[in-house]
């Protein structure tokens, strides 16, 4: 019975890390800010980085309201929490932000970030073993 049991953990372990290492994974990656005086909402704005593309208001965005201040006193929107952002395509993309005020009035971009996307796991381990000792 005890052989068993062992047997049967060991499987169980096996299969935990099995899972573990060939799920697909987001990174969770962040944009943060510092905050602005005035400010009632940001928004990013995202898209496929190309070289020497400016950011124009008609490029995709997301209105991300007020979002919290993290440790450093900045503000933080991690991409995986944003359903415009987990569904984009791996690659290499352009980030901005930028500021409204109560009245709707939007501020110029952020500098811009070009931040690589990847939700490609890595290899399924090899030469794994289970032994009973």
């Amino acid at each position: 019975m005890c052989f068993f049991l062992l047997l049967l953990a060991s499987v169980l372990s096996f299969y935990i890390v099995w899972r573990t290492f060939t799920m697909p994974k987001i990174v969770a990656r962040k944009i943060r800010w510092n905050p602005v005086e005035g400010a009632t909402a940001f928004k990013i704005y995202f898209d496929k980085f190309v070289e020497g593309m400016q950011f124009t208001y008609e490029m995709p965005s997301v209105n991300v309201g007020v979002p919290p201040l993290d440790a450093d006193g900045k503000h933080v929107v991690f991409l995986n929490s944003q359903p415009e952002f987990a569904a984009l395509p791996e690659g290499e993309y352009d980030f901005a932000v930028t500021a409204l005020d109560a009245a709707g009035n939007e501020s110029d971009f952020s500098e811009v970030e070009k931040v690589p996307l990847d939700l490609t796991a890595p290899n399924a381990p090899t030469g794994v073993e289970v032994v009973a000792e």
